[in-house]
C-alpha cells in the first residue's frame, strides 16, 4: 500500500512538473504582445524547414509582413493603442496561418513573418492576398488616420531554391521583395 502511495504522488508530482516545463517553453517561444512565435523561435524552424526542403525537394516560401503607416498610428494614439493593434494582427496571423499550416512569427517592431512549408511562391501570393482582404476590411478603431482609412500591410515573399545555402538569405529576399 506504501509503495502504490508513493507511486502514485511520483506519479501526479512527474506530471505537474512536466506541465510546468511545457507552459515555460511555450512562453520561451512566444511574444507577449501578439500571441505569436517570437524572433528566436522562428530562426529555430527556418533552420529546421529549410533542411526539410532541401532533403524533400518539397516547396518552401517565406513571407515578411509590415503594418502600413504604424508609426504614424503609434504616434497619433500612443504606444498603448499601438500595442492593441499590434495584438489585434498577432490575433489575425494566428488564425488565418494555423489553419493554413503556416508559422507566424512577430519578427520585430511591426514586422511579421509567415513561414510556409508545402507553398510555392504562387500559393504564397495568393493566401497573402487573401490574408490582405481580412485585413482590411478589419474594422479598428483609428484607421481613418491611414492614407486608405482601413488597416494595411507591405509584404515580400521569397521561395527557396536549392542555391540557398543559408536562411538569411531566404529572409534577406524576402526582406528585399518587402520593400
Amino acid at each position: 500500500g506504501l509503495f502504490l502511495g508513493i507511486s502514485l504522488l511520483l506519479s501526479h508530482l512527474f506530471r505537474m512538473q512536466f506541465g510546468m516545463y511545457q507552459q515555460v517553453q511555450e512562453r520561451a517561444n512566444t511574444d507577449q504582445r501578439t500571441g505569436l512565435y517570437n524572433h528566436t523561435y522562428f530562426e529555430q524552424i527556418l533552420d529546421v524547414q529549410l533542411q526539410q526542403a532541401r532533403n524533400t525537394g518539397k516547396p518552401l516560401s517565406l513571407a515578411m509582413v509590415d503594418i502600413d503607416d504604424f508609426k504614424k498610428y503609434n504616434d497619433h494614439f500612443g504606444h498603448l493603442k499601438g500595442d492593441r493593434l499590434l495584438g489585434l494582427m498577432g490575433q489575425i496571423l494566428k488564425e488565418e496561418s494555423e489553419t493554413a499550416g503556416i508559422s507566424a512569427s512577430r519578427y520585430g517592431g511591426e514586422e511579421f513573418s509567415l513561414l510556409m512549408p508545402g507553398y510555392d511562391t504562387q500559393q504564397a501570393l495568393e493566401f497573402i492576398n487573401r490574408l490582405r482582404k481580412r485585413i482590411n476590411d478589419t474594422p479598428y478603431e483609428g484607421v481613418e488616420i491611414f492614407p486608405h482609412g482601413c488597416l494595411s500591410f507591405s509584404a515580400g515573399i521569397s521561395g527557396y531554391k536549392p542555391d540557398i545555402h543559408d536562411k538569411s538569405l531566404l529572409v534577406d529576399q524576402a526582406d528585399q521583395a518587402l520593400y
